[in-house]
């Protein structure tokens, strides 16, 4: 069934309608905020879609009288530089006992971050271990990156190199217990980003903690849609990859604001979204499984190829055909609770007569026609019925001709 689509108040009431429903107890579990400026407001709208959260301190500075633990956000304390305030570390872990994690120094190998060569970093460990071992904590490594290389690295020519001060930290400290790795990331394209991930997993053999990450191009001419893309696949990709452990995007909010260039910041006023934040939140992770009846916005697919992000005029967010593209597929994780015949509505637009397929668990059960709505820019509704056993099931929907854009599908 075709049905063109005019009645754009009604279409967000019916999202307001059935948005609560649309999120399972499914916390992303690796999912996580780097960012100084956190107010309550923000952990509030964070509970549930962000698992984690720190500030490069030994305590949150904005909600000292609450505790962001109790909204299932959890705070990751940081000794950022060697001068920290272990009084104040203590106190807050004495005051959190549920506290985990531990992160070790901010890029030592940045003389206007920690600062440390990594004898001395190796000196200071044991100060760490101490406090890690005695609040039974995990702790991750000092967070490393690609430098200026004027922190000295012995036994090198590159002193730039993140995996050259690792070893010499190591060999150093041959003894050290470190149980994860932090990264810090900066890179241009999404294959850069994963070989370098692998690096640390493979040369030091223990998980990688990415704390800070985003797109970073030599030119700096980064633009909203661009960091979309950037951030939706490789937030995919560390979801599935057993190699790292969490992840936390840069930045939760800065001076630049989430509108200028880099465009990179989640939120905006205390407790709001940016574009970039909905998307972060947004997509769905391997726990995340949606409750139908529901609307489901096409950028929250767990798997995604063949399709871009796009910006709205009044600010949504919308897959794009991708040119180019010679496979196209969207795939979404449901919770069933009553197995019944649901109403699939698919809002979408095309330029071209477009089919698709639906499949439950990897099997076809619809073909569905997408007539040409007259622009890439012209939604309508294409409604079909599709049977839904109970219990939790990946819907998949395959793209066989035409180029068609998603803007959300609702179960109903």
């Amino acid at each position: 069934m075709y049905i063109l689509t005019r009645q754009f108040l009604l279409l967000l009431l019916c999202s307001i309608i059935f948005l609560d429903t649309a999120y399972s107890q499914g916390i992303p579990s690796k999912r996580g905020i780097a960012s100084t400026n956190i107010h309550p407001a923000d952990l509030d709208i964070m509970s549930g879609r962000i698992a984690w959260w720190y500030n490069w301190s030994t305590e949150p500075t904005n909600i000292k009288d609450n505790s962001p633990n109790d909204r299932n956000v959890d705070y990751v304390p940081m000794t950022h530089r060697s001068d920290f305030d272990e009084t104040a570390l203590r106190q807050y872990l004495d005051n959190h006992p549920n506290v985990e994690y531990l992160l070790a120094f901010n890029e030592p190998n940045f003389v206007d971050q920690a600062n440390l060569t990594p004898q001395e970093l190796a000196n200071i460990w044991p100060r760490l271990e101490s406090i890690a071992d005695d609040y039974q904590l995990q702790l991750i490594s000092a967070a490393v990156n690609y430098s200026p290389g004027e922190v000295n690295i012995p036994n090198t020519e590159d002193n730039g190199s993140p995996f050259a001060y690792l070893d010499a930290f190591f060999e150093a400290c041959p003894h050290c217990r470190v149980d994860y790795i932090a990264v810090h990331s900066y890179m241009a394209s999404v294959d850069s980003f994963k070989q370098y991930i692998r690096q640390f997993y493979e040369r030091y053999h223990k998980p990688v903690w990415v704390t800070e990450w985003n797109l970073s191009l030599p030119e700096q001419t980064e633009t909203l849609e661009q960091q979309m893309n950037y951030m939706a696949e490789t937030v995919r990709w560390m979801d599935q990859s057993d190699e790292v452990f969490r992840y936390a995007w840069f930045v939760g909010r800065s001076s630049h604001g989430s509108q200028n260039w880099p465009y990179m910041d989640l939120l905006d006023a205390p407790g709001q979204w940016s574009i970039l934040g909905k998307l972060y939140q947004g997509i769905q992770s391997p726990q995340d499984y949606r409750q139908i009846p529901a609307v489901i916005q096409a950028q929250d697919a767990i798997t995604l190829s063949g399709f871009t992000h796009r910006v709205s005029d009044n600010q949504d967010i919308q897959l794009f055909s991708k040119t180019g593209s010679q496979s196209q597929t969207l795939s979404y994780q449901i919770d069933v609770k009553t197995p019944r015949s649901y109403n699939l509505t698919l809002h979408y637009a095309a330029q071209q007569y477009s089919e698709v397929t639906i499949l439950v668990d990897g099997t076809a059960q619809k073909k569905l026609s997408l007539w040409n709505t007259g622009s890439i820019y012209y939604w309508a509704d294409s409604i079909s019925t599709i049977n839904i056993p109970f219990g939790q099931h990946t819907i998949t929907l395959q793209v066989n001709s035409g180029k068609p854009n998603f803007d959300w599908l609702k179960f109903e």
